[in-house]
């Protein structure tokens, strides 16, 4: 990585690696996974802490501050315990889709 970024217009960019697996076996057998090796490459720009005005690529938008709409409380007599179940919600956009590329290598 420290090859590839001192290629680009600017060394410092933060560059990270994302690994896909899938299970190949059938239902019921010993794991088999394969890693999902392709020729494709997202560049993007996304800012660590984005503002309704900075130019992220996606964006994750949720209804009420905070990201919880609501926390809700019951008793599971069967279980003899209380339950907190929280519920939120959120949209994730593209905001700005000059801010990526995809190349794909060959």
């Amino acid at each position: 990585m420290a090859q590839f970024s001192s290629l680009l217009l600017n060394p410092s960019i933060d560059i990270r690696v994302g690994i896909l697996a899938k299970d190949t076996a059938k239902l019921g057998a010993a794991k088999a996974n394969v890693n999902i090796i392709g020729q494709q490459l997202v560049v993007f720009h996304a800012n660590a802490s984005p503002t309704l005005y900075d130019p992220s690529f996606m964006k994750t938008f949720r209804l009420r501050r905070g990201g919880v709409d609501v926390v809700r409380m019951y008793r599971e007599d069967s279980a003899r315990s209380d339950i907190l179940a929280v519920d939120w919600s959120e949209d994730i956009r593209v905001t700005s889709s000059v801010c990526a590329r995809k190349v794909t290598g060959s």
